[in-house]
Order: structure tokens, then sequence, then C-alpha cells
């Protein structure tokens, strides 16, 4: 079965079978909720959820409001991988898998602002 994994270049850290990716947009102050898991060799994003001011702003017309968090299932194609910029706006975002949560600098500890994580499909992990 497949896992996703998070990479930077050739370093690669396995995930598991989900992941909900946390970021936290400092300007819009809004918490976002994403979860993904592996959809054969894709990755597919299943739920999203927002928290915070103009939250209902940032998701489908169809999210309905679910303990304190707005939320929907997109219906999106399933991506070849997710990139997530580590940037100064997003304070840190946070990957959780069955174990607990990580911060992406608790994952990547020389992880330099602007540089990019990408989430993939990993099938030898």
């Amino acid at each position: 079965m497949n896992n996703l994994c998070l990479a930077i270049g050739s370093l690669i850290i396995l995930v598991g079978k989900t992941a909900t990716v946390n970021s936290y947009n400092s300007i819009n102050e809004i918490l976002l909720e994403e979860i993904y898991r592996p959809n054969g060799n894709m990755v597919k994003l299943d739920l999203v959820r927002a928290q915070g001011k103009g939250a209902k702003e940032e998701v489908s017309a169809s999210a309905t409001f679910i303990d304190g968090f707005w939320q929907y299932t997109p219906m999106l194609n399933s991506f070849s991988k997710v990139t997530l910029d580590y940037l100064p706006t997003i304070k840190s975002y946070t990957v959780c898998n069955d174990y607990g949560c990580k911060t992406l600098p608790e994952l990547f500890p020389t992880i330099q602002l602007n540089q990019t994580v990408d989430l993939v499909v990993c099938t030898n992990q």
C-alpha cells in the first residue's frame, strides 16, 4: 500500500496513510486544515476545514459550519504532489499523522524561509 511522504530534495520523511496539514495565515488570521490521502500514485485532498476571521470566504459555498470550523469536501482531481511554501506569513505548517503533529522546522531542522516541501505518494517507504 502507498503512503504519504514529505520531501525536500532527496530528503524524504514518511508521514503515513493520511496527513493533516495545518497552516495559520497571520495576514488573514485563518487556520486552515487540509486532510490528504494517497489515491494510487497521486495525492487526494479529502477535506478542508477553515476557522477564523474571513474563514467562510476561504472555503467553498457548499461548506458547513461544524465544531467552530467551516468544512467541505473539495471536488478536485488528485495531484502528483502538494507543495507547501514555507513563508513568513504562514505560521509554520504543522503536519499530523496517527503519531502526532510536528511543524516543518521540527521535521526539517535546516529548512529556510521561502523553501518548499512536497507532500507526495511514496511507494517504497
